[in-house]
This record gives structure tokens, sequence and C-alpha cells, in this order.
């Protein structure tokens, strides 16, 4: 009985040993695989890749011709076969899963709405568009797949300027719908934002937990790449305030977000004429407001009278009551506190966004009370410092 019993634990030693190199007690210290040097992964070298000319990024992302790849689904490395290592095996297969979860979860989204969008994700921005094909400024026409990954590229790079310039931290994904036609636009939003009624364009909401624009180029200024980027830039930057806050329900402060839209459409545009969103309601603006161009000689112009608006009328004022003069003084506002005290800025939207409080973040922030606040800010917009 004792031989028996030293054997069988000799077989369960043998066993362990055999667990963990599965390749054998000969390999032992033999040389690294040729092929992948131990790694488990080599380059991928299939031909079922999506060509440069066809998805235009070479950034990691997910598209509907990457997804579709079951080589590699867009890593460009797939698991060893002389070592058909344990792990990279796992992990590919979890990329498959991935990948597949994605593709039928943008699908479902071209038939819930009845518009046939091509769809783009990089990093923490989901991109869907529906144009059949749009003429780049400096790219030339593009079809419909290779225009999207273009417009995604563009909304992630001010991603990472908001990221780094703001210094936020984003919270959740953000996801924009370019829509050929406001029929599709409006199709599109009673599916995905569905505590609204109506639409108008642009039209936004986080009610079902993630950060939605719904554009589509009302004015004929949009119909041209200069036009529209500056929409897109405006939008994107509205959606990355709301993707940055701690509470996803709560709505920003609307002098806040004009302010931070304003401020990264200018900064792509210089503030010249290819601006135009104005949240699309410039052919109705007051002839003083209706250019950002004109803004900061207003405004200082403005501030040296008597009838001078003070922060805390302007922080009263909802959202949909905004006017042009209210963008212009939201955007003068965020624009002398970024220009002047970046870094200041940099931690009170930083306590902002994680408590949601504007006069204990600008206390955190500037060291100021809210009626050093108000005064700092006329005094920039006086001596027009915008």
């Amino acid at each position: 009985m004792k031989i028996i019993k030293q054997e069988l634990e000799l077989i369960v030693v043998l066993f362990l040993l055999l667990m963990l190199n599965p390749l054998g007690f000969g390999q032992q210290g033999s040389e690294p695989c040729k092929l992948c040097d131990d790694s488990g992964w080599v380059s991928c070298k299939s031909k079922d890749h999506p060509s440069p000319k066809k998805c235009r990024l070479k950034s990691k992302h997910m598209c509907s011709l990457i997804v579709k790849a079951k080589c590699c689904y867009g890593e460009n490395q797939v698991p060893c076969n002389a070592c058909l290592d344990q792990k990279a095996q796992k992990k590919h297969r979890a990329l498959g899963k991935k990948a597949r979860a994605w593709r039928k979860k943008n699908r479902e989204v071209s038939r819930d709405t009845g518009v046939r969008f091509s769809h783009v994700q990089i990093g923490n921005v989901i991109f869907h568009c529906s144009f059949r094909n749009w003429r780049f400024q400096k790219i030339g026409t593009l079809k419909q797949g290779p225009a999207t990954h273009v417009f995604a590229q563009r909304v992630q790079t001010i991603a990472k300027e908001f990221e780094s310039e703001l210094g936020a931290t984003l919270r959740q994904p953000i996801e924009l719908f370019l829509c050929a036609s406001y029929a599709e636009m409006l199709a599109t939003a009673r599916i995905y934002a569905p505590s609204k009624t109506k639409a108008t364009s642009p039209f936004r909401s986080a009610s079902l937990g993630v950060p939605r624009a719904f554009i589509f180029p009302a004015g004929k200024d949009t119909y041209v790449d200069k036009g529209l980027h500056s929409h897109l830039a405006h939008q994107a930057a509205h959606l990355l305030v709301q993707a940055s806050t701690k509470n996803l329900s709560k709505i920003p402060p609307p002098w806040l977000d004009v302010g931070i839209a304003h401020w990264f459409e200018f900064r792509h545009f210089k503030g010249n004429s290819g601006c135009t969103t104005f949240c699309l309601g410039r052919y109705y603006a007051d002839p003083k407001w209706d250019q950002p161009r004109k803004w900061a000689r207003g405004l200082s112009k403005r501030f040296r009278g008597k009838n001078v608006i003070s922060f805390a009328a302007l922080e009263k004022k909802e959202f949909l009551k905004f006017d042009h003069f209210d963008h212009a003084l939201s955007w003068s506002l965020v624009s002398s506190l970024l220009r002047q005290r970046p870094e200041k800025f940099k931690k009170f939207f930083q306590v902002w966004s994680q408590t949601q409080n504007i006069g204990f973040a600008v206390r955190e922030g500037f060291g100021l009370s809210m009626e050093e606040f108000n005064a700092q800010w006329h005094k920039d917009c006086k001596a027009g410092k915008l």
C-alpha cells in the first residue's frame, strides 16, 4: 500500500509539472521559438486585411472592414502556430467575440433606424455616417466608408486636445450620427434619444447613458468640408464636456458647455468665416453677433458701457433661451480664462467635473470669490484679452 501511495504521489507531481510545461520536459531550457521568440504572436500576413486606401487610418480602431477580417480582427498579429501559446489563443478568441458583438450592435443601428450607416470607433469616439460620399478640402472626394474614417479621426483629434488642455478624463464614450438629411436625423434621434419628442439640429441627448449628437448639414455653409468640420468640432466639444462629468444625468452649465464648444471651434478655424456653427442659428442672429470674428471687438465695446451683464445673470440662463449675445459672452469667459490662466482653468475644470459645483470649482481653481471672478471677466473683456 505504501508503494502504491508513493506511485500515486509521483503521478500527481508529474501531472502538475506537465501542466506547467505543456511542451514537455525535453524542451526545458531550450531555445526560444524562432517564429515568435516565445511571445506567442506573429505578424498577420493574411490578405483579408482592409487596405489603407479603404480605411485611411493607421491607428488602432474598429470598423466594419476590420471586424470582418477574422484572421486578426485588426490587431495585425495572430497566435503562433508553432507554439500554440494558450494565452495568445485565449486572447484571439476574446478579440473575435468582441468583434462579432461590435458588428452585431452596429448592424442593429442601421436596422432600427432604417438608415444605411457606416460605422467607425476610435478609442472613446463612436462615429456613424450616412453620407454616400463627401468632398474633403485637401483629400478629395471619398466614398462612405473611407469618409467615415476621416470624420472619426477628426473628432478623435479634438478629443485628445480636450483631454490635454482641460485635464479631463472621459468617463463615457461619445457617439455622433452624421446624417445625410433631416429625415434620417429625425429617424435616428427617435430611436437613440427617446426622451425627446421633437428633433432640432444639432440635436443632443444622453438619455440612454451615452452623450450623443445627431447632425445633418442644415445650412449652406455646412455643405462644404470647412463648414462641416467646424460644426463637428463644436458638437464634439459639447459631448466631451458631458462625458467628462461624474454625473452624466446632470446637465453642464450652459455658459461652460457653450463657451468650451466655441473655444474648440475657434481653435480649428481661428475665428474666421469658416466658423459656421453657432448651434446653427446664425441666420436668425442679430447682425452684431452673427459672426464670431465680431465678438471680441463687440464685447470690448459693450463692457466699457454701463449696461453690462453679470456672471450671475449669465449663469441663470437656460440653454434653450441662449441667444447669440449669450454665446458670445460664454465664449469670452472661457476664452479669457484659457488664454490668460490655462493651468488654473485646468484645475477648475477637474474640480467641476468631480463636484459639478461652480462656486467651489472657482475657489479651488482660481482662488477667487464669485464677485472677484465676475470682476476679472469684465476686466479681461474691456481689455480685449479674449
